[in-house]
């Protein structure tokens, strides 16, 4: 103590500090004393760097710009992945294919979705710039047409991942031509943070010779990998992940060109005289290697020896093994490609199914990457009221397409119209019309109620149309019955199968152990992801409400929180959905079968295959239609949130508590679609027997109230293909019916007349 200084107490809390007895781990609360806290979790280390070092991206190499060849610090350079890509066979040809399957869809340049409902002058000025536009994608460099461009373009991102566009600027500044560059010569540069830099500071440099060539910024230079990761420079490229079979494969292609060039006898050794001396069996190997050696021709003669040269044969070289086609399978899953080129087929319909798979799957992403690549050059080009958009692709074989259409046309996607628009027809003044299981009905029909059918005519009698499309009056002296109604849009009620009251057939038992694992298994998926949305969407909903009020609308407000408010949890569930909806229509085929005294592998087969095909569809509608109904649940609580003001928490517990999330609704939707998967299972089943021409709707046990079930069950027996007055095909006709639906079989019919 310095004799001019003043004595001051210190804080009991810097010494226990310092002398290490207390922890200021949990920041805000009274700090625990290491003697009170046993075993503790110790003093946590003071940071080393800067603050400045936050938000830091990854733990990038200490100088990393200053270095000048690109991936110079990846054990794989781009040379290496070329040559790997250029000398391996299969790794050519799966590029090769994609990107033909690419090259051969049809493009457009259109108005974006905001741009077209912005009026009819923004309208006009974004049709305007597609056409501009697509004169400039026609030859995108002003050197290759589109589909040599786009093939280039792919190659760097298949091989490197280092995809590389330079927009090349005309004289006044807008978008003279969109240039594919080496992106192998391209080498990143990285600010302090570890991400790319914003302009004016370069952001990539071009190496030519070695050395830095040129600097570009974001804004001059598209330099786009499909695959970035987080903890390094370049992107992750096809060719790379699957390096080691890669290598494999090259190594066993050789091993294969060795043997037809280079060996004399595969895998054999030849026994000399015991007299030769060592420079005769030099002199003699000499002689046979000269003879035999890249002659495959010669090698398969019968050659004269001497004597005592005994032959010993040793295992022959395995030409093509099982391990070739694990190879193919990998290199083609990696491709997202079928491998039926390359393996032995055992089930040609599962082959081309899955082949079919594999096109639709693998070629997604991979448009998706070119739109947003192709949109990325637009944006640069001043093209900011259009969008790259891939046109749907059509079948080239005229058979297959006229089945898409009827299917389009009668589930109602398409107008009849339209599909003759896309033919290349002219209208042809028939108006359009929606296929239905009871024929034709004119869309402009839809929604007014079905006309009165008289009283002279009864069901089954053969009943003219008028002039107005209503039933008329049978003509005189015609009493005959028949099974058809005469004229072009007859009342569903008129289509009625002339058919008895199912009494033979029992009901099949919906609470089979197969259909109670089901519906637990899909009650406990729905359970778990409904409560995971609940609590991020009470997260990110309490995010939005905190924001600063603004002017707009309180209604628009909260529509504009629910249409943002993604659903992960049950997104990610789509592929589980799925395979428990195919396992129960699958087993509801089965019971079917069983209920109809049906057996036949071949069709049991087929109804498999289809029950996968509906349960795929209906998993991805079901997602959605769950997303939609989560929404309106949340309607209620988000308004109340707004307009009292709810913390995040409050938001929490009342989602917790909402019905969109809760146990009830899980059990709800669980019971219902496993429901619905075992009727249609049985549907399939009596459709692919041929034996079923009917069917018939039975109230549930349970049945209480009166509601649409009713109305199904007076229907009685119709068509097999036809819907029940509700609309639908067979129960559950509501969440958690208990009806039951009956098949009528041929021999059936006519009973009771």
């Amino acid at each position: 103590m310095l004799n001019s200084g003043n004595k001051k107490p210190l804080d009991l809390g810097i010494v226990d500090r310092v002398s290490g007895k207390t922890s200021v781990w949990r920041a805000g609360t009274p700090a625990p004393r290491f003697d009170e806290a046993w075993f503790g979790p110790g003093e946590p280390q003071a940071p080393a760097a800067p603050p400045s070092v936050k938000g830091r991206q990854w733990d990038y190499p200490p100088g990393y710009n200053l270095r000048t060849q690109p991936r110079g610090e990846e054990p794989l350079s781009f040379g290496h992945l070329r040559a790997l890509a250029l000398n391996c066979d299969l790794v050519r040809l799966a590029i090769e294919t994609r990107k033909d399957q690419l090259c051969k869809l049809s493009w457009n340049i259109q108005a974006t979705e905001e741009t077209a409902a912005g009026g009819k002058r923004l309208l006009a000025a974004a049709e305007a710039q597609a056409k501009q536009a697509k004169a400039l994608f026609k030859k995108p460099d002003r050197m290759h047409r589109w589909n040599q461009w786009l093939r280039m373009w792919m190659e760097d991102m298949f091989v490197g991942d280092c995809a590389t566009l330079y927009p090349r600027p005309d004289r006044g500044g807008g978008l003279y031509a969109l240039e594919v560059m080496d992106g192998a010569l391209i080498k990143p540069v990285l600010d302090d943070s570890g991400r790319t830099p914003a302009p004016p500071l370069p952001a990539y440099q071009q190496v030519l010779k070695g050395v830095v060539a040129a600097n570009y910024t974001q804004a001059e230079l598209i330099y786009f990998p499909r695959n970035p990761l987080s903890w390094r420079v370049y992107g992750l490229s096809p060719v790379e992940q699957i390096i080691i079979t890669v290598n494999l494969v090259i190594r066993r292609q050789l091993h294969l060109l060795q043997y037809y060039t280079e060996g004399n006898l595969p895998d054999s050794l030849l026994e000399v005289s015991e007299s030769w001396s060592t420079e005769q069996i030099r002199e003699w190997q000499q002689y046979w290697d000269s003879l035999f050696a890249g002659n495959t021709a010669q090698r398969r003669r019968g050659t004269w020896v001497p004597k005592g040269m005994t032959p010993h044969s040793m295992k022959e070289a395995a030409l093509k093994d099982p391990i070739d086609e694990w190879f193919a399978r990998v290199v083609c899953y990696c491709f997202s490609l079928s491998p039926k080129a390359f393996v032995q087929q055992m089930n040609r319909a599962t082959a081309e199914t899955a082949e079919q798979a594999s096109l639709e799957e693998g070629l997604a992403p991979l448009q998706e990457w070119v739109k947003d690549g192709v949109d990325e050059g637009l944006e640069r080009g001043g093209f900011n009221l259009v969008e790259f958009a891939w046109e749907e692709e059509s079948t080239t074989k005229p058979k297959e397409q006229a089945e898409i259409d009827e299917i389009r046309l009668r589930s109602g996607v398409r107008r009849r119209s339209e599909i003759r628009q896309d033919r290349g027809y002219e209208k042809d003044g028939v108006p359009d019309f929606l296929m239905t299981v009871a024929g034709p009905v004119l869309l402009d029909d839809i929604g007014k109620a079905p006309p009165a059918l008289p009283e002279g005519p009864q069901v089954g009698t053969s009943a003219p149309l008028n002039t107005n499309g209503e039933p008329g009056t049978p003509e005189p002296g015609d009493g005959k019955k028949s099974t058809d109604v005469a004229g072009p849009h007859p009342h569903p009620a008129q289509k009625l199968a002339k058919v008895a009251k199912n009494k033979k057939i029992k009901p099949i038992d919906r609470e089979r152990p197969e259909v109670v694992s089901a519906r637990a298994e899909l009650q406990k998926l729905m359970q778990a992801a409904l409560k995971a949305d609940a609590q991020a969407s009470a997260e990110r909903l309490g995010e939005a409400l905190g924001l600063s009020k603004t002017d707009e609308d309180q209604g628009a407000k909260i529509w504009r929180l629910l249409m943002e408010l993604r659903f992960e949890g049950i997104e990610a569930t789509q592929d589980e959905v799925a395979a428990l909806l195919a396992q129960a229509a699958q087993n509801g085929g089965l019971a079917a079968f069983t209920q109809i005294d049906v057996e036949d592998k071949a069709i049991v087969s087929q109804v498999n295959t289809l029950a996968v095909e509906w349960a795929e569809n209906r998993a991805a509608e079901l997602v959605t239609k769950i997303q939609e109904s989560t929404r309106d649940y949340l309607r209620a609580d988000v308004t109340q949130a707004v307009e009292e003001g709810w913390s995040t928490k409050q938001l929490g517990q009342a989602l917790q508590e909402n019905f969109g999330f809760s146990e009830s609704r899980s059990d709800m939707i669980a019971r219902t679609e496993i429901a619905r998967a075992d009727v249609e299972g049985n549907l399939m089943a009596y459709r692919e027997s041929g034996v079923v021409s009917g069917k018939e709707s039975i109230l549930g046990s349970e049945h209480d109230a009166p509601d649409e079930c009713d109305d199904n069950a007076d229907a009685g027996v119709i068509p097999l293909d036809e819907a029940f007055p509700s609309g639908d095909m067979g129960p559950p006709y509501h969440p958690n019916c208990v009806c039951d639906v009956l098949p009528v079989v041929s021999e059936q019919q006519g009973e009771g007349e």
